[in-house]
């Protein structure tokens, strides 16, 4: 019987394709793990919406508070929507008031702050449907939309069209 020689050619060959082997296994996980960590820093973003920067203004002598996302609406044009509110006398002196502005694609929708009981007073309803109709001829290349929210901009009571 012969000595087990690990010197022998057939040894040394298994040897080095046991290496081969494991370098490709590992260069294989080496790169699913960097893809991976690059799905999850850039590919998540992908998905994932992108973030909502509100930003508020003060108008006029009782500060009414406009707050609007800079995503979708530029200041120019919420200064000039402020601007229209205060020749609609809607921003006053009265009382402060508060607004929130969105823009979706030519509409624009303005999230005006209201007491839950608006519904039931057909006057003061009539004061904001009067308010959306000139809002409308000041800004006719918009669609001009006035929700009625309470406690949130998302709690719509009334939505004037």
């Amino acid at each position: 019987m012969e000595p087990n020689n690990t010197n022998s050619p057939s040894a040394n060959n298994k040897i080095a394709g046991t290496k081969t082997q494991s370098r490709k296994k590992l260069l294989i996980f080496a790169v699913a793990g960097i893809a991976i960590a690059l799905f999850c820093v850039f590919g998540l973003g992908l998905f994932s919406k992108p973030k909502v920067i509100q930003v508020m203004k003060s108008y006029g002598k009782m500060n009414h508070e406009v707050t609007y996302d800079k995503n979708n609406i530029t200041e120019e044009e919420v200064d000039y929507l402020a601007d229209g509110l205060t020749k609609a006398h809607f921003f006053d002196e009265a009382a402060t008031k508060f607004v929130y502005i969105k823009k979706i694609h030519k509409t624009v929708e303005l999230s005006i702050s209201a007491n839950p009981l608006i519904t039931g007073n057909p006057p003061a309803m009539q004061a904001f449907v009067d308010l959306r109709k000139e809002m409308q001829k000041q800004f006719p290349n918009n669609k001009i939309v006035i929700n009625l929210v309470v406690y949130k901009f998302d709690n719509v009571l009334a939505r004037i069209e």
